[in-house]
């Protein structure tokens, strides 16, 4: 977390409107975090322990297939932007993939953002399937909260011992390798 994920895929998505392509933005339906409707870059002001809101681009919250390929006949987008990737469900992979072969002639980019590691430093959610399908991959790093080090790791402070716990610097931090422990939480390792 707090690695500029949002950031870059806003930064691709303005490049892609000022082509003149035709947009698409989806996020999960359970990320609350700021307005239903938009994804956004938090610039963190460690001091107050608090993050404001500093760029963001309209997106849409999509819970299924069929709500996505609704939307998506609708708009007829050239560049889908994905935000919280690890949050949406297992049909989201499929769905990308079947998209790609359907239009492997047309002019679809897809771009998508989120965390490949959870918590307990354990792959997250569909981003294992979705960094197999990429074209390319660009992982970004974080400052460490801490010793202000790169920092690969999201550190887990509080909250439950859940995978799916959506969250900002209330119970997240990043942290480098050495400033890393695992959660003390009822969550197990599985290795």
């Amino acid at each position: 977390m707090f690695s500029g994920k949002t950031e870059e895929l806003i930064r691709v998505l303005r490049r892609s409107q000022i082509a003149g392509k035709r947009i698409l933005v989806i996020k999960p339906d359970i990320d609350t975090r700021s307005s239903a409707e938009i994804i956004s870059r938090h610039q963190p002001d460690l001091n107050k322990r608090e993050f404001t809101k500093a760029n963001s681009f309209d997106a849409i919250p999509v819970a299924s297939a069929s709500h996505l390929l609704s939307i998506m006949q609708t708009i007829s987008p050239t560049v889908i932007g994905i935000d919280e990737a690890q949050f949406f469900g297992v049909w989201l992979p499929g769905f990308l993939d079947e998209l790609l072969t359907k239009h492997a002639n047309a002019d679809l980019t897809i771009v998508a953002a989120g965390l490949d590691r959870d918590a307990w430093r354990r792959p997250f959610g569909i981003m294992p399937q979705l960094l197999t399908m990429a074209d390319e991959v660009q992982k970004e790093t974080a400052i460490c909260f801490v010793c202000k080090s790169p920092a690969q790791y999201t550190q887990k402070l509080g909250g439950t011992g859940a995978q799916v716990e959506v969250g900002d610097v209330e119970i997240y931090e990043a942290r480098c390798r050495n400033c890393y422990t695992d959660p003390d939480l009822d969550q197990k390792r599985i290795f």
